[in-house]
């Protein structure tokens, strides 16, 4: 996934890997817990004005980075989830409007 993101005042274009974070559900029927996953975030790319900056997540702004990344592809991919609903919903409605 391509997300931008600031993080000290400089903007950042990266290509990520992401699994969002899913929390453990431990009540209910044993058949129904599973532990926690994700929340996983892995770079491909990561640019400043076009320039490479993976050397970055070396230095002490690797945490800094990482989270406000992680923050981006997030948002990102709730984006795509609330668009993908919004085209379902439409998509069911002109389905309901042949009938």
């Amino acid at each position: 996934m391509f997300i931008s993101f600031i993080a000290g005042g400089l903007e950042f274009a990266a290509n990520v890997r992401f699994v969002p974070y899913v929390p453990a559900r431990t009540m209910g029927r044993p058949e129904d817990c599973y532990p926690a996953e994700g929340g996983e975030l892995e770079f491909d790319a990561l640019e400043v004005d076009g320039k490479d900056a993976l050397f970055l997540l070396a230095s002490h702004w690797s945490d800094f980075i990482n989270e406000a990344a992680y923050e981006a592809a997030e948002e990102y991919a709730k984006e795509m989830e609330d668009e993908a609903s919004i085209a379902a919903y439409e998509s069911r409605m002109d389905a309901w409007e042949l009938c």
